[in-house]
Parts: structure tokens; C-alpha cells; sequence
């Protein structure tokens, strides 16, 4: 309405709302059309890549997401809209290796960053990776101060890691890390 009435303080910022709106309602080529408009006008502009991803993904364009990503991934590494959108449209895509080094690339840097654990526990799921699925379960049972579930998960984890010794002292460890944080907080 604002953009067929010219009643928009920005003009960008209009458009960019009726991309989301049409994105909302199933519209997504209407969404990308906009959305892409917009990011050839400002490239680097992170609202535009990030929902021009969830366009790009909704349509099965699988290919463009990542090109788009995997340039941007190159230009601005770690950075949390890029790794996120680049592991998830990985993860569309079925390139679950790539994916799952993006992720861990991005967990070394931000190791608190909930939806990157979430990601990669699909990943890790997609992959039959069981013994890193629940590890990474936990962390995000963890990051949600689930603490008991989160120490279920590492020792159903590590039924999975036999004979990776380096992994099994890890998750050991680690149980102990969350269990001294269950203590600490029944304390307050």
C-alpha cells in the first residue's frame, strides 16, 4: 500500500517489507524478484542475503543460496547471518560434510551459539552420526540450562564413540562441566 501510494519514508525499506510479506504468504517468486532487486543495489547488505536464502531455499534453488553463500562466506567468515544461512542451505542441499566444517568453523569462534548446534545436530542425524548428534544435542540442552538431559545425551553419546578414546575423555569431561553447572546453580 505505502509503495502504490509513494507514502514510505525509504522506498528500499518498503520494498524490503513486501518481499517478507510475500515471502509470509508462499509468494516466493514475487519474494525473490524483490529481494534479489534489492541485493544487486547493496551486495552485502545482510537482511537482503538473509531472506533471499529462505526464498532461494522454500524454491528448492539450492545452487544459488550457496554460490550467493559460499562468495559472501569468503568475504565476511564467521559472521553469524552468512555461517548460519550457509550451513542450513548446505544442509538443504545434502552436502552434509561442508556443512557440518562450516558449523564447526563457526562454533570454534561463537562455541555458545544455540542455533549453530541446532543445525548441526540435523546434520550430524543426517549423517548417522549418532555419537556427535547427541553431543551436540547436548550443548544445546546445555545452552538452555537443561543440564540433567544435557548429560543424558553425552552418556548416550558415548555408547556410540567406542574406541575413540580421545572423544569418550572429552564427553567425559565435559558431564562433569555440566554437572559442577547443575551444582552451582541449585546453590542460588
Amino acid at each position: 500500500n505505502q509503495l502504490r501510494k509513494q507514502s514510505y519514508s525509504l522506498k528500499v525499506a518498503a520494498k524490503y517489507g513486501l518481499a517478507l510479506s510475500y515471502f509470509e504468504h508462499g509468494k516466493y517468486l514475487q519474494a525473490k524478484n524483490i529481494l534479489e532487486s534489492l541485493k544487486s543495489a547493496d551486495k552485502n547488505n545482510l537482511f537482503y542475503i538473509d531472506a533471499l536464502t529462505d526464498v532461494y531455499l522454500s524454491l528448492k534453488e539450492y545452487d544459488q543460496a550457496l554460490s550467493m553463500l559460499a562468495d559472501l562466506n569468503l568475504l565476511m567468515p564467521n559472521n553469524q547471518v552468512i555461517s548460519l544461512n550457509y550451513g542450513n542451505a548446505l544442509l538443504s542441499a545434502e552436502r552434509y560434510e561442508q556443512a557440518s566444517s562450516v558449523l564447526q568453523d563457526f562454533l570454534l569462534v561463537n562455541p555458545g551459539n544455540f542455533i549453530a548446534y541446532d543445525i548441526l545436530t540435523t546434520v550430524y542425524r543426517k549423517q548417522g552420526k549418532m555419537g556427535l548428534m547427541h553431543i551436540t544435542k547436548a550443548e544445546v540442552l546445555a545452552l538452555l540450562g537443561a543440564y540433567k538431559k544435557a548429560v543424558d545425551e553425552l552418556q548416550t553419546s558415548y555408547n556410540f564413540v567406542e574406541g575413540q578414546p580421545l572423544l569418550q575423555k572429552r564427553i567425559k569431561a565435559r558431564v562433569l562441566q555440566l554437572q559442577e553447572q547443575e551444582n552451582k546453580l541449585k546453590r542460588l
